[in-house]
């Protein structure tokens, strides 16, 4: 199982869906900061002064990703990226949804909102899937890096 799932066609498969998921991510968010940031700011995590700086910033820095999963440049670096912020993502989401299970009395799977992540409305667990999904897959291009250090084979 190690075995195919590092190797290099697989992996570079998984950077080709997380340049998509990003790219597409990033230039939803990027021509919306205003939205975003109403969006962000429902999570009740950012303080007000930082929210417009990481509705501005945050979908650049997703684009920018993408492009090094499509190029192959600081590859590790977007993949330490990809992996902390889908990490960070899981716990903003779960916190979101706990604070929507808390006021309204309903369950966890019963829980959809617009999360900011480009998407539109989503099903909460199936977004929290979504995201340890994707900072799994940047664990799993760090070890291919880590494996194949210096045979650049993709």
């Amino acid at each position: 199982m190690k075995r195919l799932l590092l190797h290099p066609l697989m992996v570079w498969v998984c950077r080709l869906g997380v340049a998509a998921v990003l790219l597409y991510a990033g230039i939803q968010k990027a021509w919306m900061p205003l939205e975003f940031a109403r969006l962000l700011k429902e999570y009740h995590i950012l303080p007000d002064h930082v929210l417009n700086l990481t509705a501005v910033v945050l979908p650049w820095v997703e684009i920018i990703c993408g492009l090094c999963f499509l190029s192959g440049l600081w590859l590790m670096g977007a993949a330490v990226f990809l992996t902390s912020m889908n990490t960070a993502f899981v716990f903003a989401i779960a916190y979101r949804a706990w604070l929507i299970m808390s006021a309204a009395n309903t369950g966890f799977f019963d829980v959809s909102f617009d999360c900011g992540c480009g998407f539109g409305v989503v099903y909460i667990p199936a977004k929290i899937l979504e995201n340890l999904v994707l900072a799994a897959t940047g664990l799993l291009i760090l070890l291919s890096r880590c494996k194949n250090r210096g045979h650049d084979q993709y």
